[in-house]
């Protein structure tokens, strides 16, 4: 629009512009991705589980030191500003002061270039003859009556914070010029006439330096002024390319600020709670359930005769970043159970399950990202606690078949049924004859294990020996069974080396 003689309407255009420079940050767009809920990404439990590795520091910090400069810049065009604003209150105060309507004139004792900031008209009347100084007070006032030394301050507030960015320096420049041209073209007609007025312009070139925050007659802009001066007056048709601007914005907001929400398939209709035929009810919370959803679950555990209450704090997405829950009710036999969970931090939550279990009468809550199984044995009998959460919806049976009359062994079948009811997985665990406890935890793609203390336990796969990092690689679709050997029953099979415990896996045969 550089060529246009739209001079009001570029004017408008560029602080738009800053507007929209200053608050596009915070404009988001969502997209959310439903994702298929049988895929599920092994590395998102494996980085739960791990725990950061620590990185030598480095010798030298540059973030600090690009922090210590950016803000160096701000304190020297900070006090820049401040000392320009204090050079023009000293003027107004030692000037001569007289009072014209609205505006104030000042004139100085020195001589200066002829400038305006809001409705003080500065300049040394001495300088001038009266047709000169009538055409300069013509083009003062057009900047001071529109206010223009606003547009000038707002510009170079933003130059103080931004002064480490090139554009803004030229966008800097655009404005003040467009703003000169404004007041020329308002301005020329008045005295002598718009010759008159060029002459002028030419004649004071080699003036006095100006302030850069003021609004100065003389500029280094003269060349340019005079040629816009006899621009004819563009079509107002014309106007029309600044529509230009708005789809390419849109392109920018959609490269740069749009947020992607990925949200699992099933995770849809978890706003209603999964009441089975045992009693047993799954509900499953993330960061972006919202509170007309928890009033729906709440609404839907009322009819169970299920009290359930909740509190949640938000952050500035509208995400979860602390919630408190809690459930209570009376079970089939009449006991009543109850359970409380709480979680607060300044990020967003991770998806919670919160879970019931019909024939137990127990309350639990978990991570509803895994699917936890801790086998252990008792003083003189094998036991077994399994909690599974089932992200994709499908079923999940617990079959029990534990030896009584002794501690050294037990198993438990986890079978996983598909949605027509056929068997999809079927995993055995044994359990040696020790009382420690080894959890074994993954999803659909990597199967975790996590033991207590640090002493490591062997790994074998079809009776080869491997690596945890290598078993972990193993999805619960390939494994048959799951043994495993603690103290004498595994010493005695493999020896000294097997002190701390043996994981053996038996993985399914493939017929190709």
């Amino acid at each position: 629009m550089k060529k246009e003689t739209f001079f009001d309407g570029n004017r408008w255009f560029l602080l738009s512009g800053i507007a929209f420079a200053l608050f596009a940050p915070f404009i988001s767009i969502t997209e959310v991705v439903i994702l298929d809920s049988n895929l599920f990404s092994g590395a998102t439990i494996n980085n739960a589980l791990t725990t950061g590795t620590s990185t030598a520091p480095s010798t030298f910090n540059w973030n600090t030191t690009l922090l210590v400069l950016y803000l160096a810049g701000v304190l020297v065009f900070g006090l820049r500003l401040l000392v320009q604003l204090w050079t023009i209150n000293h003027m107004i105060t030692n000037g001569k002061l007289l009072r014209e309507q609205s505006f104030y004139h000042v004139q100085t004792q020195k001589t200066i270039s002829p400038f305006s900031f809001f409705k003080y008209l500065f300049y040394h009347k001495d300088t001038f003859n009266p047709s000169e100084l009538k055409s300069i007070i013509a083009h003062e006032k057009v900047h001071a009556r529109e206010y223009h030394s606003l547009d000038i301050l707002i510009m170079e507030s933003l130059v103080i914070f931004l002064w480490f960015n090139p554009l803004v320096w030229l966008y800097r420049t655009c404005l003040k010029q467009n703003l000169e041209f404004l007041a020329d073209a308002k301005s020329c007609t008045t005295g002598e006439g718009k010759t008159f007025y060029q002459y002028l312009m030419l004649k004071q070139v080699m003036g006095p330096k100006s302030m850069t925050l003021a609004n100065p007659f003389y500029s280094s802009l003269i060349k340019k002024r005079i040629v816009m001066l006899n621009q004819n007056h563009s079509k107002k048709t014309r106007m029309l390319k600044m529509l230009v601007v708005f789809p390419a914005l849109t392109l920018f907001l959609m490269a740069f600020n749009t947020k992607t929400v990925y949200k699992n398939e099933i995770a849809q209709d978890n706003v209603h709670p999964n009441i089975a035929q045992d009693n047993s009810i799954s509900v499953v919370i993330d960061k972006d359930t919202s509170d007309a959803e928890l009033e729906r679950i709440k609404s839907d555990l009322q009819k169970e005769n299920v009290d359930f209450s909740y509190t949640v704090v938000h952050n500035s997405n509208n995400e979860i970043i602390g919630i408190d829950l809690h459930i209570s009710g009376r079970g089939k036999d009449g006991d009543n159970f109850t359970g409380s969970y709480s979680s607060n931090s300044n990020s967003p939550i991770s998806p919670i399950s919160m879970y019931y279990d019909g024939p137990s009468n127990s309350v639990s809550f978990g991570n509803s990202s895994y699917k936890n199984i801790q086998v252990h044995s008792a003083d003189n009998h094998a036991s077994v606690n399994v909690r599974v959460d089932s992200e994709n919806g499908h079923n999940v049976e617990v079959h029990e078949d534990m030896n009584h009359d002794t501690e050294k062994e037990g198993h438990v079948i986890i079978e996983r049924l598909s949605e027509d009811g056929n068997t999809e997985n079927n995993i055995m665990i044994k359990h040696g004859d020790q009382h420690d406890e080894m959890e074994f935890s993954g999803n659909d793609r990597n199967l975790i294990f996590n033991y207590d203390g640090t002493d490591k336990p062997l790994f074998y796969v079809n009776g080869k020996k491997t690596t945890k990092k290598e078993v972990e690689k193993l999805t619960p679709h390939d494994i048959e069974t799951i043994e495993v050997l603690k103290g004498e029953s595994a010493t005695k099979k493999y020896g000294k080396k097997a002190k701390n415990g043996v994981v053996e896996i038996t993985t399914k045969k493939r017929n190709q």
